[in-house]
């Protein structure tokens, strides 16, 4: 085993220190060692006998730059060995210290010396505030470069966007960034977390890249080949159920009101936008009142009358809260995820749950919702004398909205007078023979009519259904009506 030089050799011996020149008499010198004439015999008139003392500095000096490298790791840095090469190592004044460039004739630790503390490397705790890491190091940092790695334990969560400054009041705060180069969410920073930053001047005209963050969520970049990791937007993209998906949901309103209409759900799937994060959420039941505004309410403004409103469950990512919402489902078809540009503060995933029709007085009207069915007290849509010998476009808008996939109702034929067979055809549209077409009929006489119930007739153009009538024998008087009694969404 090596032996630990504790004490340089001859520490309390004599010493003579070596000169570095060549002796002009052939005397020992650090740049020729010991010359001929120390091999002379002892007889010679040349002849030199090794000096004990100038033995004893030479061992002494080896010894106790040995000892100080076995004690703290690196040699002291000397003006003598300057310029130094890039990456040498070196100690001064109690810190170890990292050249930066070649020939670095600098002393550590003073300004734009191009050293680099050592401390592996800079570590300090966070001084700042959420969002804002604030650390002051000693040796100060006083400029910047890429590749600079410092280390600090933050004193506070990061809830979104973050910066980061090396040295307050000298040095600007610059944005962090995660492995993806893009700001950070929130939640890759956590309370007392050990966190490494690098400096990077490239990216965003200099930002600070998040090496690692112990106790923090990892960003990654989106993976495009086999073995890379995926982020969870691109997880949920390929695993998680279409937003909207419900189990078990339900509403039922027995008395026309404000609020009176509790939505109740098992479970369903929220997103902040389509295609993109999405939440699960569970065991839901709660109330939404059209004469409030905000979570609870409406997004803005008042409830139409006899109109639609859409409503929707919204998500609080940070607080865990949920809500209903309700907006105005007259203008347009709805989109699934709320775009409507009142979206309480805070929250930012939605789902469309239903568009239920509303009274003269904005409030909502009788009705049950199962999933995405909903059914109403029946809404006639036409009160016909005569009979359309070809499928022709009916309005329903005032029986369904514009979020209408399907619709059910019933009919009725009747004729005053004579007798015959009467059928009544009921279609998404106006092609060939009707599009997901329904057939009604039978043989009316003096006030004797047919009638018959019809489901599932796909709405192909928004509130508009399309029917026709044929007639067999004479019936007269006609009177053939047809309701809706509801609809899916």
């Amino acid at each position: 085993m090596a032996r630990d030089f504790i004490i340089p050799f001859a520490t309390t011996g004599d010493m003579v220190a070596i000169p570095d020149a060549l002796q002009p008499d052939g005397s020992v010198s650090m740049i020729q060692g010991f010359g001929f004439d120390y091999e002379r015999d002892n007889t010679d008139p040349s002849y030199k006998p090794v000096p004990r003392e100038g033995f004893n500095r030479l061992f002494h000096d080896i010894t106790e730059a040995l000892g100080a490298i076995q004690s703290s790791g690196f040699s002291d840095w000397s003006l003598s060995f300057a310029p130094y090469k890039i990456n040498s190592v070196v100690r001064h004044q109690n810190q170890n210290w990292i050249s930066r460039v070649d020939n670095n004739g600098a002393t550590p630790g003073g300004a734009n010396s191009q050293w680099d503390a050592l401390d592996w490397i800079n570590y300090a705790i966070d001084a700042g505030a959420v969002n804002a890491y604030s650390v002051s190091y000693s040796p100060a940092i006083s400029s910047l470069y890429d590749g600079m790695v410092l280390r600090f334990k933050a004193s506070n969560l990061n809830t979104g966007a973050s910066t980061f400054t090396p040295a307050p009041g000298s040095i600007s705060p610059a944005s962090i960034v995660g492995g993806n180069h893009t700001i950070l969410q929130g939640g890759e920073i956590v309370q007392n977390g050990d966190v490494w930053l690098q400096w990077n001047s490239s990216i965003g005209g200099g930002s600070w890249v998040l090496i690692e963050s112990s106790g923090g969520a990892l960003q990654v970049s989106p993976a495009t080949q086999s073995k890379h990791a995926i982020s969870l937007a691109q997880g949920q993209a390929m695993f998680s159920p279409v937003v909207g998906v419900t189990r078990n949901l339900t509403a039922n309103v027995t008395v026309s009101a404000a609020a009176s209409t509790f939505f109740v759900f098992d479970e369903a799937i929220l997103g902040s936008v389509a295609g993109g994060q999405t939440y699960r959420l569970g065991a839901f039941s709660k109330l939404i009142n059209l004469a409030a505004v905000g979570p609870g309410g409406m997004d803005v403004g008042s409830a139409p009358t006899n109109g639609f409103v859409a409503v929707y469950v919204i998500y609080n990512p940070s607080t865990g809260t949920s809500a209903l919402l309700a907006a105005n489902a007259v203008p347009s078809r709805v989109a699934d995820v709320y775009n409507g540009g009142n979206m309480p503060a805070g929250y930012t995933a939605s789902a469309l749950l239903s568009v239920w029709p509303t009274n003269g007085a904005g409030q909502f009207v009788v009705g049950y919702q199962d999933g995405r069915d909903i059914f109403t007290a029946s809404v006639g849509v036409l009160n016909a004398t005569s009979a359309a010998a070809s499928l022709t476009s009916l309005s329903i808008a005032g029986a369904v909205p514009k979020n209408a996939k399907q619709i059910h109702g019933f009919v009725t034929l009747n004729a005053s007078s004579g007798t015959g067979a009467m059928a009544i055809f009921i279609a998404g549209d106006g092609t060939g023979t009707g599009t997901g077409r329904k057939n009604i009929g039978g043989y009316v006489t003096t006030n004797v009519g047919a009638n018959g119930e019809f489901t599932k007739v796909p709405v192909i153009t928004p509130q508009t259904l399309y029917h026709m009538e044929t007639l067999a024998g004479a019936p007269t008087g006609l009177a053939i009506t047809i309701a809706i009694s509801g609809y899916t969404i």
